[in-house]
């Protein structure tokens, strides 16, 4: 039988009992009897860990197909942005970057939760939901291995909407569960109580983890040149940096939620200030009169970029990337201090 058509049956002899006693006309035993229907339940169960396992693989490959795409075009509200992308709009007006695996998951999810609670039998519903649990793990398990080798070809649309799809899905399956221990979804509070499965949240936060720090490291990477020669004979520009690291800011903010965006900007800010320093003291030189008013031009740009791109959060981000710039700023102090003191020449090692 078709896995569905199992849960329909068990839910028809439920209904007709049911009729039948409203007509007066009651069985004096179940129309299914319980070995039945638990031949039922199982075979269906059976029947759905071989069916998710085929269903995992193919919405893995095809999310692969898209994030293979490099098309970092924006687009309009509804239409495509890239092979497999769309900008959907925002509830605040915006729009939001997706892909269809979100749809494609709790469409699953939704038929079989739905199937099982139209069966009116808390032992499947509970089952169910334990084998959708382990069906979403399996995809957040292939689909983290996928992205994270193929990192180096990944597009930044593609990060931004792996993100969205991550917050979604986490938003979708939170709905399931509610549901499901809700009076009208059919679960008793017995089987509620024993539903622990606030991991399958976790792993869609791990995965959103994932995929920002991919996207923190594909943005600074576009300013990798220029960081290589701060401070070297060719002149440096953290004007130009900023620049360019505005763009793909705008780009975020354009289609990932705000609370996300400023994640990934601050982050990017704050590896950015991270690499400043580091090269600062590999830099084959020594600090120069020039030196302190240099690094208060670059520390001013980057205090821009903190402002423009990065408000307040639960998750702070800006906040650490405030701290990382007060560093800087105290070391481009303690440099002034030294120079003002005639200490010219010296060197970076002498200086840490």
């Amino acid at each position: 039988l078709d896995p569905a058509l199992m849960i329909r049956i068990i839910s028809w002899a439920k209904a007709y009992e049911q009729r039948m006693a409203l007509l007066g006309a009651a069985r004096r035993g179940p129309l299914l009897s319980g070995a039945a229907q638990q031949g039922l339940v199982s075979a269906y169960l059976q029947a759905c860990r071989q069916l998710t396992r085929q269903w995992c693989t193919n919405i893995v490959f095809c999310e692969e197909q898209t994030l293979l795409q490099r098309n970092e075009q924006l687009g309009e509200v509804g239409e495509i942005v890239g092979h497999g992308i769309l900008s959907l709009p925002a509830e605040d007006g915006g729009t939001l970057y997706f892909t269809e695996l979100h749809i494609d998951l709790f469409r699953i999810v939704h038929e079989h939760v739905s199937l099982a609670v139209a069966s009116q039998t808390e032992e499947l519903l509970f089952n169910v939901l334990i084998a959708a649990a382990d069906f979403l793990v399996d995809v957040q398990t292939e689909l983290l291995r996928r992205v994270q080798k193929q990192r180096r070809r990944l597009g930044l649309l593609y990060l931004c909407a792996l993100i969205n799809n991550c917050a979604r899905c986490r938003s979708l399956w939170q709905q399931v569960l509610a549901s499901a221990a809700s009076r009208a979804g059919g679960l008793s509070e017995e089987y509620a109580q024993q539903l622990h499965l606030g991991y399958v949240s976790d792993g869609f936060s791990n995965l959103a983890r994932a995929a920002i720090k991919m996207a923190c490291w594909r943005i600074v990477g576009q300013v990798e040149t220029p960081l290589h020669e701060l401070f070297s004979s060719r002149a440096h520009t953290s004007a130009e940096m900023a620049a360019v690291l505005a763009h793909f800011f705008k780009l975020v903010q354009r289609g990932v939620s705000s609370e996300q965006a400023t994640v990934v900007c601050a982050r990017c800010i704050e590896q950015l200030l991270c690499a400043y320093g580091v090269m600062l003291f590999k830099q084959p030189h020594a600090f120069s009169v020039e030196t302190p008013a240099r690094m208060a031009h670059d520390l001013g740009v980057f205090e821009e970029l903190v402002d423009s791109f990065c408000s307040y959060s639960a998750d702070g981000a800006r906040e650490r990337a405030e701290r990382q710039l007060q560093l800087l700023v105290q070391l481009q102090q303690l440099v002034a201090l030294l120079v003002g003191e005639g200490v010219e020449g010296v060197e970076a090692e002498a200086l840490t």
